[in-house]
């Protein structure tokens, strides 16, 4: 996020990317709109990537997540 311009404070893109077993790459990149303070959006973001992660690696579609915004 940042202040003024286009994006509001909070706002936080995170992208998950893997290399398959042909060598394509299969990513996925969403927006999320974080409450708090500074402190706060940093600590949830890492949550949300784990999250992103977990079911990557469990092979399971990623749901939409919480904060996330279209």
């Amino acid at each position: 996020g940042g202040r003024g311009g286009a994006k509001p404070v909070g706002t936080v893109f995170i992208c998950r990317a893997s290399r398959g077993s042909g060598g394509a790459i299969d990513a996925e990149a969403r927006r999320f709109q974080i409450s708090g303070d500074r402190e706060a959006v940093r600590d949830r973001s890492a949550k949300i990537a784990l999250a992103m992660l977990r079911f990557h690696l469990a092979g399971l579609p990623t749901p939409r997540l919480i904060w996330e915004v279209e």
